[in-house]
């Protein structure tokens, strides 16, 4: 299907699901998001940015997947998104109006994308910055600077922890992206988010439309300041986890 038309069929899925997971995506959102997605789609044939390639799933597990994190109630002011990849769900976040916003990916030709697109797009209060979740974290410029990070990416959720949670200040909240049923994984998780200072707060379960799946959304407040020794170095979280 050429981009066109996939992105034809794509505005029509976002107007008529979004609001079945309570999303009202305005006019000017919908046109943003759609020009995004055509700069995915287009790059994507030189660039592995997504292995999801129909226009029913770009609609539903990229854009609704992203900005069901709406319904969290997202603090006001600066979040991080760790291991942003593509930019999701940073960029479909951000033009949705959740501001101000840091995309962080360790691949330097993913954040080139990334800076390209949010200069095209003439999005403000976005950046994309290039780096390991390990390293990036021990960084004073980054460490407990926002009041928020979200984690889509695929790893065990005490990896997830520990790669979000130094970013967050004290009384921010971490927002770990994960499958249907996550309650085995996230008693796993209960000894690494108590040494990394956080307590869960929420979990929110939302079933995708066109039968694509459900999310669980768990919310983990940041209650102490994060030891020192976390995280620890590159690498050593997923072979290691807490």
């Amino acid at each position: 299907m050429a981009v066109e038309e996939q992105l034809t069929t794509m505005r029509r899925i976002l107007e008529k699901h979004g609001p079945e997971v309570d999303l009202n995506i305005s006019p000017q959102e919908l046109e943003l998001l759609l020009e995004y997605a055509r700069r995915v789609l287009s790059v994507n044939q030189t660039m592995n940015l997504t292995r999801i390639r129909s226009a029913e799933e770009f609609a539903v597990k990229h854009i609704l997947d992203s900005l069901v994190c709406l319904r969290v109630g997202i603090p006001a002011g600066p979040g991080m998104d760790v291991g942003t990849g593509a930019g999701f769900p940073g960029i479909p976040l951000r033009i949705a109006n959740i501001k101000p916003i840091v995309l962080l990916d360790s691949l330097a030709k993913r954040v080139g994308f990334l800076k390209d697109t949010i200069a095209a797009l003439n999005l403000t209060d976005i950046d994309a910055v290039h780096g390991r979740a390990e390293d990036m974290g021990s960084d004073p410029q980054y460490r407990e600077k926002f009041r928020w990070a979200v984690a889509r990416a695929v790893a065990p959720l005490p990896v997830l922890l520990e790669y979000t949670s130094p970013f967050v200040a004290r009384g921010g909240i971490v927002i770990c992206m994960k499958g249907q049923d996550p309650a085995e994984e996230i008693s796993e998780a209960a000894t690494a988010a108590k040494k990394l200072g956080l307590e869960e707060q929420n979990r929110i379960y939302v079933r995708l439309p066109l039968d694509m799946g459900s999310r669980c959304l768990i919310v983990y407040q940041k209650t102490k300041a994060t030891p020192r020794e976390y995280p620890r170095r590159a690498g050593t979280p997923a072979k290691k986890p807490l």
